[in-house]
């Protein structure tokens, strides 16, 4: 029977793919080690805020 493994936020963008500044560098060593945790798994689901973009707001659109 399929299980929650676990679960991940992961903010993104081309500042974290060429970080300039320590707090970004950490962040990119934080996203490598998730994506090791997360590859040995079967399946997972990709949940993402884009398509839509609102300040002050979070959005959960079912499309």
């Amino acid at each position: 029977m399929p299980m929650l493994a676990g679960i991940a936020m992961m903010p993104h963008g081309n500042d974290v793919l060429a970080p300039k500044d320590e707090e970004t560098k950490r962040l990119a060593e934080l996203l490598r080690w998730i994506e090791k945790e997360f590859s040995g798994l079967d399946a997972y689901v990709l949940v993402t805020p884009h398509n839509l973009r609102m300040s002050d707001h979070i959005g959960v659109v079912f499309a």
